[in-house]
């Protein structure tokens, strides 16, 4: 996902759901289609499906994902880093 024209590209995704409506047959192609719902301060929303050549939806889901600034992202990769190494 880019920038969405305010701020800092979103960049922490915060939480999602899923719904799964059929199984997808690998015969023929899938088609992912997302959109920004919304861009409200920092929380960027994006629902998204997945659909086959008919245009059947398979799977839907939507996220959340958080605008971090350059300082931000990297204190929390830090964290990120410090918290997955062995102790």
């Amino acid at each position: 996902m880019g920038d969405v024209g305010m701020g800092p590209r979103p960049r922490r995704h915060s939480e999602d759901g899923t719904r799964y409506r059929c199984s997808a047959s690998l015969d023929g192609p899938l088609t992912v289609r997302a959109r920004v719902e919304s861009a409200r301060g920092r929380r960027v929303e994006v629902p998204a499906h997945i659909e086959d050549a008919q245009a059947a939806i398979l799977t839907e889901s939507t996220a959340l994902f958080m605008r971090v600034t350059p300082e931000e992202e990297r204190r929390m990769s830090e964290a990120m880093e410090r918290s997955a190494s062995p102790s």
